[in-house]
């Protein structure tokens, strides 16, 4: 039996590989590429630009602006942000920069807010005021959350500037980023390749250096735990 077994996962293997190669000419014939980060702000991570705007190395402005334009860049071909607030994220960078310039920031302010002047994104099923809130259904396609969920909450007390939110499966039940509403999310190592789910547009903009961090979610045993 044992023999069996491995006879047919042997023949599998090689099947598999046959199956790979013989659609690799079309998927590769489809492939996009994104560029290489240029900005170097952009391959920090959340708590080294939170760092260097405390010790006024840079400002959360050029922060903020150095992310958005990366989502700019490559969004195009990732599809991974649905919902964007650049103006108001903008706004809220130039004013904890004046802050910052008047004094009215003291080290006691960084150690309550350790994300301050850093902009983040979060799943689109994660509610953020005045965002869309769709969870990837056409029936909620014009829907809008009308407050912070808890998670957004508490990272905007800490001092994050949100960005936008980003693409999920249906109800965040499925293994592929992709919905009617938004369209699929795609992978910015390979974009004929998925990005998984359910926070397969937060997995392709981080990874794509167009957001320092954000938020994500499992279900698990019907409860939502959030990471």
């Amino acid at each position: 039996m044992s023999l069996f077994v491995d006879l047919v996962l042997f023949i599998r293997f090689y099947i598999d590989l046959f199956i790979d190669y013989l659609f690799s000419f079309y998927y590769e014939s489809q492939r996009q590429y994104i560029s290489k980060p240029q900005n170097p702000l952009i391959i920090e991570s959340a708590t080294s630009l939170a760092k260097k705007i405390s010790e006024k190395q840079v400002t959360s402005e050029e922060v903020v602006r150095a992310f958005i334009e990366r989502i700019k860049e490559v969004d195009g071909i990732l599809n991974a942000l649905v919902d964007s607030r650049f103006d108001e994220a903008i706004k809220e960078a130039k004013v904890i920069d004046k802050n910052i310039a008047e004094g009215k920031i003291n080290t006691e302010t960084f150690k309550e807010k350790p994300f301050l002047g850093v902009p983040f994104t979060t799943k689109e099923s994660t509610a953020c005021k005045g965002m869309k809130s769709t969870y990837g259904l056409i029936c909620r396609k014009d829907a809008t959350a009308t407050e912070d969920a808890d998670i957004v909450s508490l990272l905007k007390r800490s001092g994050g500037i949100l960005l936008g939110v980003t693409n999920i499966p249906i109800l965040n039940m499925w293994q592929e980023t992709k919905n009617l509403v938004y369209g699929t999310t795609n992978n910015p190592y390979n974009s004929t390749r998925t990005v998984g789910g359910s926070s397969g547009g937060e997995a392709s903009i981080i990874a794509a250096c167009g957001s320092p961090f954000g938020i994500g979610n499992i279900n698990l045993c019907q409860s939502s735990v959030s990471m």
